[in-house]
């Protein structure tokens, strides 16, 4: 519980950081935070998911765990593109198809960790 906390925080944190950097017109260090905060994304959840598969019921829960990873990138990933598309760091007609996308792949994903946490 206390990592979903944690991922919560961090994804709250990123996503104002990438609404700053936005607002200040500063893209490179906007690029930089995202590309920092994606990498440490996948970091944690290589690092929770190995801890995970090594314990007893290794299969669901490895499966449940690498699922909610899976839906916080989603999310986090929808998020950074609503910020940098709205704040017209990039411009594009079709990014809303994307972040709609992301944010079903989210729920999804999200929803099926749940399912999978139920029958372990």
């Amino acid at each position: 519980m206390s990592s979903m906390i944690i991922w919560v925080l961090g994804i709250g944190v990123s996503v104002a950081s990438l609404v700053m950097t936005a607002a200040l017109k500063q893209y490179y260090l906007h690029m930089a935070v995202a590309a920092l905060i994606s990498v440490l994304v996948a970091l944690a959840s290589f690092a929770e998911t190995r801890k995970t598969a090594d314990g007893d019921l290794a299969r669901a829960s490895a499966a449940s765990t690498s699922l909610r990873h899976m839906g916080l990138v989603f999310t986090w990933g929808a998020l950074a593109m609503l910020v940098t598309y709205e704040f017209d760091i990039l411009s594009g007609r079709e990014w809303w198809h994307f972040f709609i996308g992301l944010f079903l792949a989210a729920g999804f994903s999200l929803f099926l960790a749940a399912t999978l946490q139920k029958d372990r």
